[in-house]
């Protein structure tokens, strides 16, 4: 990102804490921003350890990506949006712990299904 999307961001985020949350009643939620913690601590349980992790995931941060353009203005670009950070990143730690990993498999980029780990195929 640069320094004036990065600056962007921050602003958006500091915007949807301003704004009132959609979900009420939830413990600790009050703001939008709020929303999205509990989001992802309510469904953690079904999502994680799930053959829809990837996918949730990418959708969440889509949501949230939405959010902060149609609520706050925020007109940047998003470090999701840059697939070019993450490629190799299942080579770069499966050398740290000299295995292959599980979920992603070697090689695969993390935005798409992998082609030799548990997701693949999907």
């Amino acid at each position: 990102m640069t320094l004036d999307d990065r600056k962007g961001y921050q602003e958006a985020v500091q915007c949807l804490m301003q704004k009132p949350a959609r979900h009420k009643g939830l413990d600790g939620v009050r703001t939008a921003w709020d929303d999205y913690g509990a989001l992802h601590y309510y469904q953690t349980p079904y999502v994680h350890n799930s053959a829809t992790f990837l996918l949730w995931h990418r959708h969440y941060n889509w949501v949230l990506e939405q959010d902060l353009r149609d609520l706050c203005g925020y007109t940047g670009g998003f470090q999701t949006s840059q697939p070019e950070r993450w490629h190799g990143l299942g080579e770069h730690l499966s050398n740290i712990s000299g295995r292959r990993l599980p979920l992603l498999g070697v090689g695969t980029r993390l935005w798409q299904h992998g082609h030799d780990g548990q997701i693949a195929r999907v």
